[in-house]
Order: structure tokens, then C-alpha cells, then sequence
């Protein structure tokens, strides 16, 4: 009988590291960077004859700038105020990356209008014209103007909250932590489930339907929570871990704190081409958050009484959002992942 031995490693090639002692800081210090106009000038530059790019550069430090200022200026507010200057930390910061990598200065109306609704998690942003639809066109990522997406639903698809998500009051997150197992010998790939998220023989009976971007490209394993790919990914002189890599970048989530366990995040129950992207559900959260703060503080007040569950929870995602937002901007400013991990 041949051994077979498992891949080590995350499967998240490293391709950008900037050890911390306080990822925080450090992640905020290299969106800094980007606003000085000697480093914006020298590390993006355009083809296009047709726009001034001396335009676009002073368009995006300035407003880096601003993003900046706006965050550190909000750190030690509660969360009454703290999503109204992290909103327009993230409004800003998404526009100046804008002008630099699709070269697109947008239009000046933000591209959502905020719902109001008695109960905070219910609250809604609705898609019209502006810089987020702009942002989304320039990806390809399809919306439709005047539809309406909840902050549960935002919340619920954040994979760095998906453990405190989980409550009675909020439901299930709709995304899922997996481990990804990956032979050397048969070239075989698991999919492992975190068993916390998932009762097992509901999801034995419904994978196909909850994970449909999966259906094509695995079958069920035997037992457990488990998917098996259908490809086969043998080592060999290209190397069967690259392949694995490039699997996992195609079809999940990667983990932002760049660990050495093979942790990635799916979504559940939607093709992969009906979603929106990590940088999407982070800004329209804050959006909500940010509106509510603003129009009605009130919900807030009722709906995060100190020292509940609640409270907790929003202060955690906010944290978050203060820490992550940044980090995936800066990808996709620099055209590769980056991480922060702590030194």
C-alpha cells in the first residue's frame, strides 16, 4: 500500500508580506504611502493620451489623505459616531484607488441611498449612479439599479465575522469557513466544512442547492461535511500545489491574515457570478451604519444598549472594518494579495 502524503501550507501564495507588530497600524501606514504624491507618481502610470494624468495622481493622494485624517479621527469614537467617519474614510479611500487602477475619476454622488427601517439589521442601501455603481462596472460585477441589499445580508457574507455572526437574533453567516486537503501522490482534493456552521445531514442532503458554484466541480465524500473535487491536481515538474493555489483563487475566499492553515471561505447560495465582492459588503455595511448614524442615531442607541450581545457583535465588525477594508484596497492597488500578519 502507498502512502500518500498531505500538502503543508495554506495554499495563499504570499506574493506581498508586511510583518507588524501592529498589522493596524502598519496596514493604515502603507495607505498613507499611496497619498504622497513622489510614491503615486512613480508606481501608477497610464497608456491613456487621453486623460491628464497629473489629474488623476492629485485627485487620488489628496483624497488617500482625507481617508486617512478621517480614520484617525474616528478611532476612539463610539459607534454612535465612529461609522459616519469610517464611511467616508472608505468612500474616499475606494475613489482615490479608483483614479489609479481602472483610471476612472467617478461621478460625485456616492451610488447608494440609504433605507430606513425600524429594526437596524433590516435597514437597506439601494443601487443608483454613482461612485459604488462606477466601482462595480469597472470590475464587471453586475447590479441593478434600485435594487436593495439589507446590512444582514452585508454582515452575513463577511468572512472575518462569520464565527461572531452565528446568534440567535442574526442567523447563520452566508459564508462558510472550509479546509482545504490536498494529497501528493493521487492528486486528490477535500473539501472540509467547519462542522461549527453546519448541521450534517443538511448538508449532506443539500450541498448542491446551498453551494451551486460548487456542484460542477465536486461530489460528496463518503461521510462528514465533505466535498471531494473532481479534478485531480497530481504532482509534477509544474507542481500540483500550484494547481491547488490556483483553485482555491478561482473559486473561494482567501484568508486575510495569511496563517499557515489552508483555511478558505465559500459562499452559500449563490453562483459566484451573482455576487458581489469582500470590498462590496464591507463599504455597504458601513454605509448603512454610517446613514443610520447620521439620520436616525436613535435605532442605534435603542438597538446597541451597552453591554449587550449586540453591542459586542457591531463593535467586533467594526474592528474589522477598520482593519480589512484597508488591506483588500491595497491589493487591489498593488494588483496582488497582500498581508499584514503580525510579526
Amino acid at each position: 500500500m502507498e502512502f500518500d502524503l498531505k500538502y503543508h501550507g495554506s495554499f495563499q501564495r504570499r506574493r506581498m508580506r508586511f510583518p507588524s507588530d501592529n498589522p493596524l497600524k502598519e496596514v493604515w501606514s502603507q495607505i498613507t504611502r499611496i497619498g504622497t504624491i513622489e510614491y503615486t507618481s512613480s508606481m501608477f502610470t497610464t497608456d491613456k493620451t487621453d486623460i491628464d494624468w497629473s489629474q488623476h495622481t492629485n485627485y487620488a493622494t489628496v483624497r488617500v489623505r482625507q481617508a486617512t485624517e478621517l480614520w484617525q479621527s474616528g478611532r476612539n469614537a463610539s459607534l454612535l459616531t465612529k461609522p459616519i467617519t469610517l464611511y467616508y474614510s472608505f468612500l474616499n479611500l475606494l475613489r482615490a484607488v479608483m483614479a489609479l487602477v481602472p483610471e476612472v475619476i467617478g461621478p460625485s454622488h456616492h451610488g447608494l441611498i440609504y433605507k430606513g427601517n425600524t429594526q437596524l439589521l433590516l435597514s437597506e442601501a439601494k443601487f443608483v449612479s454613482g461612485t459604488f455603481g462606477s466601482y462595480l462596472d469597472c470590475l464587471n460585477l453586475p447590479w441593478k439599479r434600485n435594487s436593495t441589499i439589507t446590512l444582514r445580508s452585508c454582515l452575513a457574507k463577511i468572512p472575518e465575522i462569520c464565527l461572531e455572526y452565528k446568534s440567535p437574533d442574526r442567523g447563520a453567516p452566508e459564508v462558510k469557513p472550509i479546509t482545504v486537503q490536498g494529497m501528493m501522490r493521487t492528486g486528490e482534493v477535500k473539501l472540509i466544512f467547519d462542522s461549527r456552521f453546519l448541521e450534517e445531514s443538511q448538508f449532506r442532503s443539500n450541498w448542491s442547492i446551498d453551494y451551486p458554484s460548487l456542484k460542477s466541480l465536486c461530489r460528496l465524500d463518503e461521510k462528514g461535511c465533505v466535498l471531494i473535487v473532481q479534478e485531480r491536481f497530481k504532482n509534477s515538474t509544474d507542481g500540483g500545489y500550484d494547481d491547488i493555489c490556483n483553485f482555491c483563487e478561482k473559486n473561494f475566499w482567501n484568508r486575510l491574515t495569511s496563517q499557515n492553515e489552508p483555511v478558505w471561505y465559500v459562499l452559500q447560495g449563490q453562483n459566484t457570478a451573482e455576487t458581489l465582492n469582500r470590498i462590496s459588503y464591507y463599504f455597504i455595511a458601513i454605509f448603512i451604519l454610517g446613514s443610520i448614524a447620521r439620520y436616525n442615531p436613535e435605532l442605534l442607541q435603542s438597538s446597541l444598549k451597552p453591554g449587550s450581545e449586540s453591542e459586542w457583535f457591531f463593535e467586533r465588525f467594526m474592528s474589522s472594518a477598520e482593519r480589512f477594508f484597508p488591506q483588500l484596497i491595497f491589493s487591489w492597488a498593488q494588483g496582488r494579495e497582500t498581508y499584514f500578519p503580525s510579526a
